[in-house]
C-alpha cells in the first residue's frame, strides 16, 4: 500500500509539472483512489477488505495530501454513492464508471457533487477538480 501511495504521489507531481505540455489530453483529477471488492479474485477478497477497506461498492482507499478530495473532506473508507446525481452501483464496472465520471468533468466547470456513505450516514461533498 505504501508503494502504491508513493507511486501516486510521483505521478501527480510529474503530471502537474507537465500539464501545459499535454493540455489537450488533460483529465480532471481529484486525488481520491478507489476500489471495489469485485475486481479482486475470490481468494483475495477478504484480504482486500481488511487491508484496503474494499467493499461491495466503490470505496475510497487513499486520499492524496493537498488534493481537491482532501480539501473537500473525502476520507478513506467513504463509499461512493453518486457523482453529480448519477448513481455509482456495485460490480466490476463500478470503479471504472466512477473514474470516468471524474476524468470527464468539463474543463470549463470541473465541479463534482459526490454523495458518499460514511459510517452509515449519507454525506455530500462538492469537489473542484484540477486538470492534469
Amino acid at each position: 500500500m505504501a508503494a502504491l501511495r508513493r507511486g501516486h504521489g510521483v505521478f501527480v507531481q510529474i503530471a502537474r509539472a507537465n500539464a501545459d505540455l499535454c493540455a489537450n489530453a488533460a483529465a480532471a483529477y481529484i486525488g481520491a483512489m478507489t476500489t471495489t471488492i469485485a475486481i479482486f479474485p475470490r481468494d483475495l477478497q477478504e484480504a482486500a477488505r481488511k487491508v484496503m477497506g474494499a467493499g461491495d461498492g466503490v470505496v475510497v482507499h487513499y486520499v492524496a495530501p493537498d488534493s481537491p478530495a482532501q480539501r473537500a473532506g473525502l476520507a478513506i473508507g467513504d463509499r461512493i454513492v453518486s457523482v453529480n446525481g448519477a448513481a455509482i452501483a456495485t460490480g466490476t464496472a463500478a470503479n471504472n464508471r466512477y473514474n470516468r465520471s471524474i476524468r470527464t468533468l468539463p474543463a470549463a466547470n470541473p465541479v463534482a457533487t459526490i454523495a458518499v456513505e460514511r459510517g452509515g450516514a449519507p454525506l455530500n461533498f462538492t469537489v473542484t477538480a484540477e486538470r492534469i
